[in-house]
Order: C-alpha cells, then structure tokens, then sequence
C-alpha cells in the first residue's frame, strides 16, 4: 500500500510540475506581449503625451513596475525621438529669427521724400560775402550774419564768386586763385565763368575752361598769341620735339610752344617725322634734307629699315638704312632689276657696257 501511495504521489507531483510550467509559459507569454505591444506604438504614445498636459491616472502592471531589457531600450528610442522631434521643432524658428537684409519692421519711405540737407564741408559753403554801410564788401559767417571773418580765399554771394583777401574782397585782384573747388580766372576781384585759354599765375601757365583750371587737359591749345603743349593743364615749356594732339595731329614744339615755321626732319621717341608749318605731313614720300643728310620718307615717317633703289619723285636713288648715299656708283638691284647708279642716282641717260654688262637707259639688260 505504501508503494502504491508513493506511485500516486509521484504522479500527482508530475502533473502538478506540469500545470505550473504551463502556468509560467502563459505568464511570460502575456509579458512578452505587452512589451511587443508597447514596441509596436512608441510613436502614438509620444505625441498624446505631449498633446495632453494632465494624462489619465493608469494602473501600472508588474510588468510595468519591473520593467524588462526590452522595456529600457524602447523607452531610450522614445526618448531619443523626441529630442530629435524637438530639436526638427526649433531649427525653423531660429531660421525665422535670422536677420534679413530688409526687416520687415523699416518704416515705408514717404511718398514725397525730400533730401536731406548736404552738410558743410568747406568754409565756401557757408562764408558769405556782404556789403556793408562804409560801401566795402566783406567775408561774414554765414549768410544771414553780421559778424566779419578774416579769411583769404574765393567765396560767394548771390551776385557771384569773389577774391577775399583778409576777409575784404579785393576789386584790383586779377589772375588764377584757389579755393576748395579748384583754380578760378578772377577779373578784378571777380570769378570769370566765361574765361577759356591759356593763363599764367607764379606757378605756370595754365588751361582755363569756363573760368576754372583743367587739370585733365592734355594736348595742343591754341591763343591768340600761339599754340602751346599742355600737360595735365599745365604748358610745359621744358618740351621741345614732335608732340601728338588730343587729335589725330602731330606738331613740331620748340619750348612749350609750336614753331608754325618749322620745315625738316624732326625726332620723337617715335621715329623721325616730316615736318611742315610746325605739323607732321603724313602724306609726305620722297627724299628730304636734314643737315645730317637726305632721307627716304614714306608716310611722313623715315624708313631707317630701307636699304636699296627707291623712286623719290621721278628720280631713283640708292637708299642705305633709310638714308641716300650719294657716293653710290655701279651696279645696284632692286625688285625691277639692276640698275647703274652714279652718285647715288640712277643714271637713266647711260647705255653702254659697265663691268661687263649691256647697261641700256640706266639698266642692264644683259651681259655683255
């Protein structure tokens, strides 16, 4: 009986190992499944977190008192998406705080705006010459002042600009004078606004273009009482050559000034040039003197790079780096064929024999 009950007690402890097994398996399948449950949904579950400020009270399970790996690894994702969430939220809004170029906040402008006032850079602008009752004309303040400022210069009123000297304006005063805008033509105390030409002062002289000094001016300027080379406005009497003009022509300038006289060969840094009346004649082709020799000049220009037998007019000669050589003589050749020169000239009246060649009107025909 012992034995029996024994195999009883056996069987009964399996079954009961087996029913609390199965029980176990059941309660771990059920955690499982809350916590694939809770994975499945992180992001439902953030944003009703933050939709609501008060959430409803919730029992929580074992499971959720103990949580699992699982568990503390859906809730770091959680979290991590909602910083990331949060962060996406507020790059837009520092984007939108950025400074633009025109702010929304800059009023309108008026709609008849008016501009603002140049302010005074100069004495000129706001020194004022006035007469007053002892009949003299002098420099105040301003123009609406009384009170007398002693300053030299050229300065204004509604009737023009006028040379001051020590705060009086000075009616004898003719000649170029300065004030903060430039150099002036005065004319008995006065500003000539009409004044063009050349006009002298201790410091040179000088192109005037509507009463002031030109300092662009660059070229040839003519007077009555000549033409003249100017520089930056200024004749520079030290230059003497062959100038070019603003134009297209070139002049002969002695001093400062073309020599309208000026017949001959005359160098720049460009050359040597064929002069007549104190210009260039670039028409000029031919043979001309110098008191260094004679020249072929093609264009109005020697032509140093020639060497052979050129026509000048109706004439031949022998030309040697541009320049005749009147002890020439014998045979010489050129692109028509070779030619008897005597002194440095083709000698078109010879026919005969030279060196032995049939020389026929200046040429050679064939040997002899």
């Amino acid at each position: 009986m012992k034995k029996g009950m024994k195999h009883m007690n056996k069987k009964l402890t399996r079954k009961l190992v087996a029913v609390l097994m199965a029980l176990t398996m059941v309660m771990s399948l059920f955690a499982v499944s809350l916590v694939s449950a809770e994975d499945a949904a992180p992001a439902a579950q953030a944003p009703a977190a933050a939709a609501s400020e008060t959430p409803a009270a919730e029992t929580p399970s074992k499971a959720d008192e103990t949580p699992s790996k699982a568990d503390d690894k859906a809730k770091e994702d959680d979290k991590a998406k909602e910083d990331e969430s949060t962060t996406k939220k507020e790059e837009p809004t520092t984007q939108k705080e950025e400074p633009t170029t025109q702010p929304a906040e800059e009023p309108a402008p008026a709609e008849d705006p008016q501009p603002a006032p140049t302010p005074a850079l100069y004495p000129e602008d706001v020194y004022w010459v006035k007469k007053f009752k002892d009949k003299k004309w002098y420099l105040v303040a301003n123009k609406n002042s009384t009170e007398k400022v002693k300053e030299t210069g050229v300065f204004r009123n509604e009737n023009g600009w006028w040379r001051v000297e020590k705060g009086v304006v000075n009616f004898k005063a003719t000649g170029l004078y300065q004030n903060a805008y430039g150099w002036w033509r005065v004319e008995k105390g006065k500003v000539n606004f009409k004044a063009r030409g050349l006009y002298a002062n201790k410091y040179g002289t000088w192109r005037v273009e509507n009463g002031k000094v030109n300092f662009k001016a660059n070229g040839i300027y003519k007077i009555s009482k000549g033409t003249y080379y100017v520089v930056n406005g200024k004749v520079r009497y030290d230059v003497t050559g062959v100038i070019k003009s603003a134009g297209p022509d070139w002049y002969y300038v002695e001093k400062g000034k073309v020599n309208l006289n000026a017949y001959g060969l005359f160098a720049n840094k460009y050359g040597h040039w064929r002069v007549e009346k104190g210009k260039v004649n670039f028409k000029a082709n031919g043979i001309y003197k110098n008191k260094y020799g004679t020249w072929y000049v093609v264009n109005g220009k020697v032509r140093f790079d020639v060497t052979g037998v050129k026509k000048a007019g109706k004439d031949w000669y022998r030309i040697e780096k541009g320049k005749v050589n009147w002890k020439a003589n014998g045979l010489y050749k050129n692109e028509n064929g070779t030619w008897y020169v005597k002194n440095g000239k083709v000698n078109f009246k010879y026919t005969g024999k030279y060196q032995g060649y049939n020389i026929k009107n200046g040429k050679v025909i064939s040997k002899a």
